[in-house]
């Protein structure tokens, strides 16, 4: 899924929209992650990586609130 979202954003390369599919890209992929994460914090077996991935966890909410902040930044900045 990822792969196909990095291919798709290579092939706009400088379309009107590439600025749009990126940062969605982005908001996509960090919700993913902090899923992953949160599952893995929750409910992994490996100690070392439970604790990396819940200390992680709060670095990867923040960039997604500002990959949020950004994707609504530059809708607003369509609609003027």
């Amino acid at each position: 899924f990822h792969m196909r979202r990095v291919n798709d954003l290579d092939e706009s390369d400088g379309d009107e929209d590439f600025d749009a599919d990126f940062i969605n890209a982005q908001v996509d992929m960090h919700k993913d992650t902090i899923d992953l994460f949160s599952d893995y914090a929750n409910t992994g077996q490996a100690e070392a990586i439970r604790a990396f991935a819940a200390a992680t966890l709060p670095t990867l909410q923040e960039h997604h609130v500002r990959a949020q902040q950004l994707r609504d930044a530059l809708q607003q900045a369509d609609k003027t």
